[in-house]
């Protein structure tokens, strides 16, 4: 009875330490922010082709398909077409820890936008999205942590397995004047 209790318990701290799998070496976090400068391209340039391959798949099998996720992202650009912002900084920080989730690598990787409106108003934002590739080869692909926090449900439903012991960062989006 010791003997088995002994080895579930090794069992459940090996299997619970794991998901964490290290941190990237300096090579791959250059790899991972200049994938991540491609979301800042394909914004600008209102490109929904490349925000479909920047995109992690559980989001276009979330939108319902391939064409269901182009409409999506061709009406958010439309709504976008009237709105004159001019972008200070979109940046992104050096991610934290690595994670296993199944055959994929996780990690969080911060980012920071301050926006001007036309009449002076500067919105700050300071977010993060989740990097995913598959284990420590292939492109990234990304998830936005602002929708993530907007809608508290997302992420179980994109990425089921999500470790619920990794903590997410706390979004913050302020304005020196009051928005709409």
């Amino acid at each position: 009875m010791r003997i088995t209790t002994l080895l579930l318990t090794l069992t459940l701290t090996f299997t619970f330490t794991s998901a964490n799998a290290g941190k990237l070496n300096p090579a791959e976090v250059r790899e991972l922010k200049a994938a991540a400068l491609k979301i800042r391209e394909a914004y600008q340039a209102r490109d929904v082709e490349a925000m479909m391959k920047i995109n992690h798949p559980s989001l276009m099998r979330h939108a319902g398909g391939r064409e269901q996720m182009r409409a999506q992202l061709a009406a958010g650009f439309r709504a976008l077409e009237g709105v004159r912002v001019n972008i200070v900084e979109w940046s992104f920080g050096d991610p934290g820890d690595t994670y296993q989730l199944g055959r994929m690598e996780l990690c969080i990787l911060p980012q920071r936008t301050i926006l001007t409106q036309p009449g002076g108003a500067t919105l700050r934002g300071e977010s993060y999205v989740l990097a995913l590739r598959d284990n420590g080869e292939g492109r990234w692909t990304f998830i936005d942590g602002n929708a993530l926090h907007r809608d508290k449900g997302l992420l179980q439903k994109l990425l089921p397995d999500f470790p619920r012991t990794i903590k997410l960062p706390e979004v913050k989006l302020t304005s020196d004047r009051k928005l709409p």
